[in-house]
């Protein structure tokens, strides 16, 4: 059986993105994704502070112009609604958000309450950090909003963020959202999701793999082309 893990954190747009393909790209090949929610100020805070820095200084015009628009564009290839800044701002505080997703992961409601918490974000304008946002998310999924608010404040779903966080971090993880495959083969990015299917479909010997002349033309090992070191 192949593996899978996906980090994430709903307070990213591109990660919401690449939820909503993996999500799809599981279910055409028929196999399970081992959803990793993480708080990615944590992930940040253990490798890549610099991140903060960089949003001090303004992006020039056209490429932030252009981020717009592939932003849009990739939202509209995935079937999802992304209006980046969300009308509450950004950035959100999605701590308690993410502290959900890791609770409900046992009752199987991880995967509608994510999706409803991106949908809120980024379609909605709503913000995450809000408890009442967080409670409509709960009712609309048929989550009791009151046994969700006692469960993330319980210790196990704080440690497991914090174990989650630090693991991305410690595995070469530095952004959202983050996928391996088989544990060794780590994939940054929505845009890499191609490279996903192309080592799933290799690893589950099926047919319509990715043809050669889609991938980037480098060197070295098939495996290793594809490793992010």
């Amino acid at each position: 059986m192949v593996k899978v893990e996906c980090f994430y954190d709903c307070a990213s747009p591109w990660a919401y993105i690449g939820f909503s393909n993996l999500l799809t790209l599981a279910t055409r090949l028929g196999i399970d994704v081992d959803w990793r929610p993480v708080v990615i100020g944590f992930v940040f805070a253990e490798v890549n502070q610099e991140v903060y820095a960089n949003r001090r200084h303004l992006t020039p015009p056209l490429k932030a112009a252009y981020e717009q628009k592939e932003l849009r564009a990739w939202a509209a290839h995935a079937g999802v609604t992304v209006l980046a800044p969300p009308k509450c701002g950004h950035p959100i505080k999605s701590v308690k958000c993410m502290r959900g997703c890791v609770a409900l992961r046992a009752s199987g409601k991880l995967v509608p309450f994510t999706i409803a918490a991106y949908e809120a974000l980024w379609r909605d304008g709503r913000n995450l950090g809000e408890d009442a946002v967080l409670a409509d998310i709960c009712r609309q999924i048929g989550v009791n909003p009151d046994d969700f608010f006692a469960a993330i404040e319980m210790e196990e779903p704080k440690m497991e963020l914090k174990r989650n966080s630090k693991e991305l971090a410690r595995r070469g993880g530095f952004g959202v959202p983050t996928c391996y495959v088989d544990d060794e083969l780590m994939f940054f990015g929505n845009n890499r999701l191609r490279l996903v299917e192309y080592q799933l479909r290799r690893r589950l010997r099926l047919s319509a793999a990715a043809p050669a002349s889609a991938l980037p033309a480098r060197g070295g090992a098939p495996d290793e082309v594809y490793v992010v070191r």
